[in-house]
């Protein structure tokens, strides 16, 4: 970047001759007062050999060269130092420091304590220029990127509002899954980039050299009516055409998925909004403005297309065609729409659960990449998925129907993607299946019995069963009497639902002929490691199946299975089912652990048949921290068991290559291995030990205190330090990384990423990642008052200078069947066999939610993913092999 500093006389020069040649422009002046902190002003005197007022009307005049390149600028900006001093102190004194004889206060601060956020501070009319300190002069606070920087904070104090706030990006909008790009400017990034839009001229020109008073510069500038307007593809006016506006909130990057408004057009092709729907003087929001921006979506018969509404545009239209004038969305269709005809049903009548075929034709083209989904609406207009296919012709879907608990008069369509077009609708009844009464549960030895019922609508049912004592006709569970115990025979056992009642004859004696044998371990459980904060990965880690009851197999017999499981780490929790007949229990350890540790869990197992021999077994589950590789290798605090001696290593960052440990007094299986036991004589006398991890030439340490550990005595804190992120170059998935800090709560921000958060989880767009001149990111976190910084090169992160698309084979492809999934995500690889496979299911902000690895893939190598356990609607499917590798966008039904 080119050094844009201009003498300030060179300045006034330049004022003057330019006055001679055209009509001259008003001089808007500004009086400001400057504080430097004493350090700062210390190193750049002394490096720069200039006085403090001259570094500081140096960069002044930059900032006003800045402005005044703005050709729609009806004034010259003059913002002037008239005071500077040098303080010592806390910034924050400054930043609040009353200053009645200047228009604006700048503190300039190198060396943040971290008092105050930095910025503008619109309430004193103080900016606090907080840009820390370099050695490189171009890279400090006087450089031209933190000029650029305090540009854009000027522009701020006249009025300017920041555009990058009305950005979209589009994994975080779910309607169209569209990226909106504000229009270039300073106020949307300013580092390099003195481009004044259009609207941000209007704001300051409005504002001119006069006081800002209230927030009427911002809220008056909006034309006298908003229409949205839907036309054919030869402009004429379509009457019908369905409207939803959606709204999106500043710095949200994201579109709220609940549209604001539902209209339908006029037959002039037109609505007229009713009320402003930015909802201007709004408390509580930036600029009292409610939203930042609107998606319109259009349906017209079977097409559907989409604008975008820009606080900007609006503002833009006020200031070009005055008050009274009207600020128009057009919405246009196009030429031709393809259409759906449903052609056949298997049926028109069903029942819950029963199996629907479903032909179509169709008439017109569709994109190549388009799928078909058969579509179910209820009389809620509840929308069932049942089945999607890829393809532009003509088929047969097929789906099982779902489940009512009373009749219901149904609408059967068929949907496309790509355009989005619906078919005609057809109309099904489903009823209720019919209520099945099986085979009970009895248990012989004690008697207990438990009616199993299948179908049904949902509604109470009631029993009846001669010899069985109950609690209430509707009690489900019972004990047989004594007498017929003694006497077992033949009973009917009758289950009446709405008046409909069924009957199942069940023989007592031939159900107690099957003698049961006591459960078995099938073999140890294994121990796990699971990452803190992350799912356990595919459905769950199943403890059922290490059990088993060899009871042969017998219609009546159920093992009647009591599994109690202890000790598991918060956040995990087991799910269970139980089953008819013998086998294995169904236990799955399911969740999200939240704190790391290490978790000796206890498993007592029984069947009915021996409640008192039961099964007992454990094993430990290590919840690590997040050892995603990254920057410098660094080792932390383990988790350890001071009961067992059970102890786990940790690190952050690294190569990803294989780690070795060294770690005096505790036992372990190998040099590599990160879990080990300290011996008894350390565990007697506990003392601080050094732990050693060593990844090529990188050796990192961390010197562990057993006795402090154990006795409750936290470690000390460090100070709050930002680390280099944790960056995925392929799908932009982005990690604030921190180290130290108190514990509390930390907040992040980074000036084109996301505005102050608590979620360190973000992304960054494909512009960002794509660009040759992207800059480096100037990234915050803040704790308990006490604020950090770091600046971040996306580019060297990448190791290149621009990123295109990642690195594929000719052959190499992934073939997802089905997009939009439901339940089941079903993966193709090819152009990978016989190589190492690695396939990485998360979310868009980069959470693993499954991860695999194939040593020797296929010619055609198939995987499935269960997504029943997942709530998140975008999914990324990252598939890498040695030399290639590729993400697929997932959306979740």
């Amino acid at each position: 970047m080119k050094n844009r500093f201009l003498s300030p006389v060179l300045i006034g020069l330049c004022l003057l001759t330019a006055s001679t040649v055209v009509q001259a422009k008003p001089i808007w002046k500004f009086s400001v007062v400057v504080a430097v902190e004493k350090r700062t002003a210390d190193l750049y005197t002394s490096m720069q050999s200039k006085s403090i007022q001259q570094l500081v009307d140096e960069q002044m005049a930059t900032v006003n060269a800045n402005f005044n390149q703005g050709a729609l600028f009806k004034g010259t900006y003059a913002f002037q130092a008239d005071s500077v001093y040098v303080f010592s102190g806390p910034a924050s004194q400054e930043v609040f420091r009353p200053h009645p004889n200047h228009t604006y206060a700048v503190v300039i601060d190198g060396y943040s304590d971290n008092s105050v956020g930095g910025g503008w501070w619109g309430s004193n009319q103080t900016i606090y220029h907080s840009w820390a300190w370099s050695n490189d002069f171009a890279s400090g606070p006087f450089g031209p990127g933190a000029t650029d920087g305090l540009t854009h904070e000027f522009a701020h104090a006249r009025g300017a509002v920041d555009l990058y706030g009305m950005r979209v990006e589009s994994v975080k909008n779910l309607v169209n899954a569209q990226t909106f790009d504000p229009v270039n400017s300073i106020m949307n990034y300013p580092y390099g980039n003195i481009v004044w839009d259009e609207h941000t001229s209007n704001l300051l020109n409005e504002t001119a050299d006069g006081p800002i008073l209230g927030n009427q510069w911002i809220t008056k500038p909006f034309p006298k009516a908003i229409v949205l307007k839907a036309v054919d593809f030869q402009g004429q006016p379509l009457e019908g055409a369905l409207l939803e506006l959606y709204p999106v909130e500043w710095f949200s990057y994201s579109v709220k998925f609940t549209p604001a408004l539902k209209a339908t057009t006029l037959s002039n092709g037109t609505h007229v909004l009713q009320a402003n729907p930015f909802q201007p003087g709004t408390n509580g929001y930036p600029w009292t403005m409610r939203y930042a921006n609107f998606l319109v979506k259009a349906w017209y018969h079977a097409s559907v297309v989409y604008q975008w509404m820009p606080l900007y545009d609006v503002q833009n239209a006020y200031y070009r065609n005055g008050a009274d004038a009207a600020y128009t969305v057009t919405l246009q269709f196009p030429a031709e729409t393809p259409i759906i005809q449903i052609t056949g049903l298997n049926a028109s009548n069903f029942y819950a659960n029963d199996s629907i075929a479903v032909s179509f034709s169709t008439k017109g083209a569709f994109d190549s990449g388009n799928t078909f989904s058969l579509h179910v609406i209820d009389e809620h207009n509840n929308t069932f998925v049942l089945q999607t296919v890829a393809g532009t012709e003509g088929a047969t879907l097929k789906g099982v129907l779902p489940m009512f608990t009373a009749t219901q008069m149904c609408r059967v369509q068929i949907v496309s993607k790509s355009p989005t077009v619906k078919s005609n609708e057809y109309e099904i009844v489903i009823r209720p299946t019919q209520l099945v009464l099986e085979a009970p549960s009895y248990y012989c030895q004690s008697g207990e019995i438990y009616f199993n019922t299948t179908g049904g609508d949902g509604s109470p049912i009631t029993y009846s069963a001669p010899g069985i004592k109950r609690s209430s006709q509707t009690d489900y569970k019972g004990v047989v009497e004594t007498e017929l115990r003694g006497d077992p025979k033949v009973i009917p056992i009758t289950a009446t639902q709405n008046g409909v009642s069924v009957t199942y004859y069940f023989d007592l004696k031939a159900a107690c002929n099957t003698q049961p044998v006591p459960p078995v371990l099938v073999k140890p459980i294994p121990d796990q490691t699971f990452t803190v904060n992350q799912p356990l990965p595919g459905s769950g880690f199943d403890v059922g199946q290490f059990f088993a009851d060899p009871t042969p197999y017998h219609p009546d017999y159920t093992s009647g299975w009591q599994v109690e499981v202890k000790g598991l780490p918060p956040g995990l929790d087991v799910f269970a089912k139980s089953l008819t007949g013998s086998g294995s229990p169904i236990r799955v350890i399911v969740g999200t652990p939240r704190v790391p540790g290490v978790y000796t869990i206890s498993l007592k197992a029984s069947t009915a048949a021996f409640p008192d021999k039961p099964v007992r077994t454990s094993f430990i589950i290590s919840v690590v921290t997040d050892v995603t590789p990254g920057g410098v290798l660094t080792v932390l605090q383990p988790t350890y068991d001071c009961e067992s001696g059970a102890i786990v290593f940790h690190t952050h960052g690294g190569d990803g290559s294989p780690l070795s440990y060294h770690a005096p007094g505790i036992t372990r299986s190998s040099t590599n291995s990160a879990t080990g036991i300290v011996e008894a004589e350390l565990r007697r006398d506990p003392k601080p030990i050094l732990i050693t991890a060593i990844q090529g030439e990188q050796i990192a340490t961390y010197l562990f205190d057993f006795k402090a550990y154990c006795a409750g005595s936290p470690p000390p804190h460090d100070t709050l330090k930002l680390l280099p992120p944790i960056y995925d170059c392929a799908s932009g998935a982005f990690r604030f990384n921190t180290s130290g800090g108190d514990g509390s709560p930390v907040e992040y921000r980074a000036i084109g990423i996301t505005d102050w958060t608590t979620d360190a989880n973000q992304f960054v767009d494909l512009e960002s990642r794509t660009a040759n001149d992207v800059q480096p990111f100037l990234l915050f976190a803040r704790q308990s008052g006490h604020q950090v910084s770091y600046v971040w090169d996306l580019k060297a992160a990448c190791s290149r200078a621009r990123l295109g698309t990642p690195t594929l084979l000719e052959n190499f492809s992934v073939q997802v069947l089905g997009n939009p999934v439901s339940e089941r995500l079903l993966v193709f690889v090819k152009g990978a066999a016989g190589q190492p496979l690695q396939l990485r299911l998360t979310d868009e902000r980069g959470r693993i939610l499954d991860s695999r690895l194939i040593q020797q893939a296929g010619d055609i190598e198939k995987q499935q993913f269960m997504l029943n356990q997942i709530d998140t609607k975008i999914l990324l499917l990252h598939t890498s092999i040695p030399n290639g590798r590729q993400t697929t966008r997932i959306i979740k039904q």
